[in-house]
């Protein structure tokens, strides 16, 4: 394990190694913002990742059945990563978790793990998961959400992995029509995999 040393405010950019991939990361969140291969820098994809936990509120019978949680407000990421780390875990890649800050330190802390992979595999080359810790007995959280936008231009060659979920396999982007929900883990239907 080794520590990396990040300026607060600069721009973070994680590798896999000379020639691969490339990962840059909000220098504020901590969460993924930019992704290129090192050898066409011009092949750049932005993303945008919002992360918002909403924490308390009260648990209640709704009128139409189910739960409801009135009460609950958001707690989001901010201040900048913490600290970061990077490992190097043999048979899955390099590996960086992002401590970053909340707008409610004394209650969530919170952790990306960004994950880049060689390629040799089928295994995606990214994976990214964002780790909420509660640091008071007393902390509710009601759901994680995070949204996620990658505006891709040209939507030819693109393909939509989600595994778990009602679309099949290799989706060619172009005829995904209608906003496709990731269901939580918790819900009957689908996972909480995304694949892109």
């Amino acid at each position: 394990m080794r520590n990396v040393n990040v300026q607060v405010g600069s721009p973070i950019v994680l590798s896999d190694g000379p020639g691969g991939l490339r990962l840059g990361l909000d220098p504020v969140t901590g969460a993924p913002s930019r992704l290129w291969p090192a050898t066409t820098p011009e092949d750049a994809v932005d993303v945008s990742v919002v992360a918002t936990l909403i924490t308390g509120g009260d648990e209640v019978r709704g009128p139409m059945g189910g739960l409801v949680y009135p009460g609950t407000h958001e707690v989001t990421l901010t201040g900048g990563p913490i600290a970061i780390r990077e490992t190097l875990v043999p048979g899955e890649g390099r590996c960086w978790s992002v401590d970053v800050a909340t707008t409610e330190p004394e209650r969530w802390s919170a952790t990306w793990r960004h994950t880049l992979r060689d390629g040799a595999d089928a295994r995606p080359r990214l994976s990214v998961a964002l780790e909420i810790t509660a640091r008071t007995d007393d902390a509710v959280l009601r759901n994680a959400r995070l949204d996620i936008s990658v505006p891709v231009g040209d939507l030819a060659g693109w393909r939509v992995q989600s595994p778990g979920n009602p679309i099949r396999p290799d989706l060619p982007l172009p005829e995904l029509t209608r906003d496709v929900e990731v269901s939580p883990a918790g819900q009957v239907v689908g996972s909480a995999g995304l694949v892109a």
